[in-house]
């Protein structure tokens, strides 16, 4: 697991401006440490654990110094879940890159259909930050799935085109970690009804799920999830036939 601090570095002279102040993050399975310079020093009676009002630069130093921290909590969940070396954790500190794909999906033009599966596969994957993927994690997550093949691929293309996206509109760029991912295809186990379970459902009493469904079938299979989220006032009209017509663009 990888820590940090900011400290006042104290293991080398003291300069006229004092002691040079850093990141220090340091690998806890490895004992091994890294430093950020970050441009501060401070003598020993301005610096604790934390910039002193007594500092020369409080002001400029104080605000910085609260951004770090900011990173600090931030970065290091991130780097702990998918398992970063100190270097990559470093230059993520040195470029600030995240990528938030969820506020990404809400921004496109998508039926909720689709932005469901686009959220469903976000939410297998366990990382909601795309500029911090990498293959390695994507594989890690693929080799935890307890279902069929089908049904990962499904989320596995949906992210794929996801990240092509976000690199189209300039949002990323570097390698994309789903490419070369799909697994072999599961052969189907066939789930249409037979006439003697359609008649079931038939023969129910009416309900509001016996409605939707006959709806969906009658619709010739329009998604359920579609389905539910018409509006009558802003999707629904009556044709002169007395047939219903969908105003809706997908």
């Amino acid at each position: 697991m990888i820590t940090g601090k900011v400290i006042l570095y104290t293991h080398q002279r003291e300069l006229s401006g004092g002691y040079p102040i850093k990141i220090r993050l340091i690998d806890g399975k490895t004992r091994k440490s890294t430093y950020i310079r970050t441009g501060y020093y401070s003598k020993r009676k301005d610096f604790n654990t934390e910039p002193k009002r007594s500092h020369p630069q409080y002001s400029e130093l104080i605000y910085d110094y609260t951004d770090w921290l900011k990173k600090i909590a931030t970065l290091l969940p991130r780097a702990n879940r998918n398992r970063w070396s100190l270097e990559y954790l470093v230059k993520q500190f040195k470029q600030e890159e995240y990528f938030d794909v969820e506020k990404f999906i809400e921004g496109l033009n998508l039926s909720s259909s689709t932005k469901q599966i686009y959220q469903g596969g976000v939410k297998w994957l366990q990382c909601n930050d795309f500029a911090a993927l990498s293959g390695e994690y994507v594989s890690r997550r693929i080799a935890q799935w307890p279902h069929s093949n089908n049904g990962l691929n499904i989320y596995i293309r949906s992210l794929n085109a996801l990240w092509n996206k976000a690199v189209s509109q300039g949002y990323l760029r570097g390698e994309n970690p789903f490419v070369g991912k799909t697994l072999p295809s599961e052969r189907t186990r066939s789930k249409s009804l037979s006439l003697e379970e359609l008649k079931i459902v038939f023969d129910c009493r009416e309900s509001l799920y016996k409605d939707m469904f006959l709806l969906q079938l009658y619709l010739g299979g329009i998604d359920f999830v579609d389905l539910w989220n018409l509006n009558y006032r802003e999707h629904y009209q009556w044709s002169d036939k007395n047939h219903i017509s969908f105003c809706i663009s997908l």
